[in-house]
């Protein structure tokens, strides 16, 4: 079967990763399912397994809650698997594995050389929506994380991804740290990637800003670091193509226009390697190490500092006043920047160049389709593009004057 939207519902997601002579059902009695789904039926962001202690493992490795309220909700979910009560309020998903059909399981059996147990991970609705699979041994010890690709999106990062892991490998670092690549390959059409779990056991729920910089920078120096003008930098030139494949419309013109004004700049960026998608959700830091995962989005010759300004907006722009968010990362860039080597004038250019990568991203990927916060990046964008032609304005009457 091929899958082309990213907003599977579980039970067409379990039907991908056990297919038919497997069988799926909804067992009447609950203390039949298999899998059970969380938050609720209606809206299923995570399967754990019916076992209870199974269960309380798999919710602990879907979610690392960042605040207060999360972690709060965290322990009561815990407390509630392993007290049962979670399993007798929802019906779950009972799989019937015949004895010598392909399975998920089967396949990942293969890979890591013994039986397993998942658990599936499926976040929020969003364009790049993905099951993630925490794969468990018998005992409930965490062997490895694996995503699936079910959609050209989603198997197209999952490559960018298993070869961004490879190269990081290729060289030690001393505070990034990544996961391994234990297996890329397909699987009835559908990539794979098993990765290595980092060990977050111990990880506090705090992250050490000068770790994070520490290891930004790090990142950012792993491969060639140029320092060119924006008219010399092959950057643009890549921006502006990933941006001709859009349909026309206001927010395209403006980021058109907002590249020429990058190209007419007379500064000097440094050009370097990001992560792509660098956020608190994505990493944590334990005894000076940063453990960094997601890394669909990894790409070098970029300007230095995209991260770092990724790190500050995303938190910003799933918050409560989303339209803002993009002018007030303008302003905010000095600051968030000043560790970076970029003084005020260069950070609001780089903070610009980002908000534009980002909006193409969110574009060519259909985010708004999907209603996920922040989705519709004109709301966002916009008002920066006005902010710049404004300052075009301004520079020409200042020659003119």
């Amino acid at each position: 079967m091929s899958v082309t939207s990213p907003v599977l519902d579980a039970w067409d997601l379990l039907r991908e990763l056990y297919p038919s002579p497997n069988e799926i059902t909804r067992p009447q009695s609950r203390a039949r399912a298999d899998l059970v789904p969380l938050p609720r039926a209606s809206d299923v962001r995570l399967l754990v397994p019916a076992d209870t202690g199974l269960a309380a493992i798999s919710l602990r490795h879907a979610r690392r809650p960042l605040n207060r309220r999360g972690r709060l909700e965290s322990r009561m979910v815990g407390a509630a698997l392993r007290a049962g009560a979670v399993q007798r309020v929802l019906h779950g998903f009972r799989v019937e594995r015949a004895p010598t059909a392909d399975s998920i399981e089967r396949h990942l059996e293969s890979v890591l050389g013994q039986p397993v147990i998942i658990g599936i991970f499926l976040g929020p609705k969003r364009a790049n929506r993905k099951p993630v699979l925490q794969v468990m041994g018998q005992d409930g010890r965490l062997l490895a994380i694996a995503k699936i690709g079910l959609t050209p999106l989603s198997r197209q990062l999952a490559a960018t991804e298993a070869a961004a892991l490879t190269e990081l490998k290729s060289r030690w670092m001393p505070v990034l740290t990544p996961p391994d690549v234990l297996h890329f390959g397909e699987w009835r059409g559908h990539s794979v990637l098993v990765q290595s779990p980092l060990n977050l056991a111990a990880a506090p729920i705090h992250i050490d800003p000068d770790v994070r910089r520490d290891a930004m920078l790090e990142l950012a120096h792993f491969g060639e670091v140029r320092t060119l003008a924006w008219s010399e930098s092959d950057y643009l030139d890549r921006l502006e193509a990933r941006l001709s494949h859009l349909s026309s419309s206001g927010l395209v013109s403006g980021m058109r226009d907002g590249i020429k004004w990058l190209r007419q700049r007379p500064s000097t960026i440094r050009f370097g390697t990001w992560h792509g998608d660098w956020t608190a959700w994505n990493m944590a830091v334990v005894d000076g190490k940063a453990l960094v995962w997601d890394w669909e989005r990894y790409e070098h010759d970029v300007p230095i500092g995209f991260d770092a300004l990724h790190y500050a907006f995303m938190p910003a722009l799933k918050g409560r006043h989303p339209k803002t968010s993009g002018i007030n990362l303008l302003d905010s860039a000095p600051r968030t920047l000043d560790r970076f080597g970029s003084d005020p004038l260069i950070a609001k250019e780089i903070a610009v160049c980002y908000l534009m990568d980002l909006a193409i991203r969110y574009l060519s990927d259909g985010q708004a389709d999907t209603g996920v916060a922040g989705g519709d990046a004109a709301q966002w964008l916009m008002p920066v593009l006005s902010t710049v032609r404004t300052g075009v304005s301004e520079e020409m009457d200042d020659q003119n004057g």
